[in-house]
């Protein structure tokens, strides 16, 4: 956190990359927790189509004083409010870009110079940029034992050890997946031999489609 200070202290611009699970975004969040005091504006946004959707949205960026015209598309539109953007903010500023997952977004070259401080969180690897950058390293092996742990809450001997060395082979250190699969033994009362057989059955993917019926909030997820 003291890192990323520092970085946008002295270059107002960070990438904070890493693979999925390394904690990028939980970083961020504790960053503005703990220096939220030293600005003036945050600005969290998700990066889900583009740079440009996120500056001509009024969720994030509300400028009263402009509008777009009937003959602008939405690239020229949000040229022109983010220089509006540019002339009334300043170092008080902290926008956060979280999950930027692409090289190749039309109106980067234009956000990344401006007088605020901006965050981004990525799995992609920003250093052709010449840019400041921080990457976020996976667990160690035994912090990853002790992660399962934390949220496995049936017992198991030291006999089982060699399984869970097995199962985070599989899972290569993503920490959100390690997380989420202790939880879902725990809840379902699973042995590691049950659950190291079931993923070497269905694999693991990197994306995941269909919904999940939530059974506590009542929604789709």
């Amino acid at each position: 956190v003291s890192t990323i200070h520092q970085l946008l202290i002295d270059n107002r611009i960070v990438f904070v990359s890493g693979i999925g699970g390394t904690g990028k975004t939980e970083l961020i969040n504790f960053y503005v927790s703990l220096h939220y005091n030293e600005y003036d504006t945050i600005i969290i946004a998700k990066y889900e189509s583009s740079l440009t959707d996120i500056i001509i949205s009024e969720k994030y960026f509300n400028v009263s004083d402009i509008s777009r015209n009937s003959i602008e598309s939405n690239h020229e539109f949000a040229i022109r409010k983010l220089e509006k953007i540019k002339s009334f903010t300043n170092e008080k500023t902290l926008i956060v870009i979280d999950n930027f997952e692409t090289t190749e977004d039309d109106l980067l070259e234009e956000i990344i110079h401006g007088p605020y401080r901006i965050i981004f969180t990525s799995r992609t690897n920003f250093e052709y940029l010449g840019l400041p950058m921080i990457t976020l390293s996976e667990l160690k092996h035994n912090k990853q034992v002790e992660l399962f742990c934390k949220h496995y809450k049936l017992p198991f001997g030291k006999e089982q050890l060699h399984l869970l060395d097995e199962l985070l082979d599989i899972i290569q250190g993503h920490t959100l997946t390690i997380e989420l699969i202790a939880r879902l033994m725990t809840a379902k009362h699973m042995k590691l031999n049950a659950m190291l057989e079931q993923i070497k059955k269905a694999g693991i993917s990197p994306t995941l489609t269909g919904k999940v019926h939530h059974k506590t909030s009542k929604a789709q997820t």
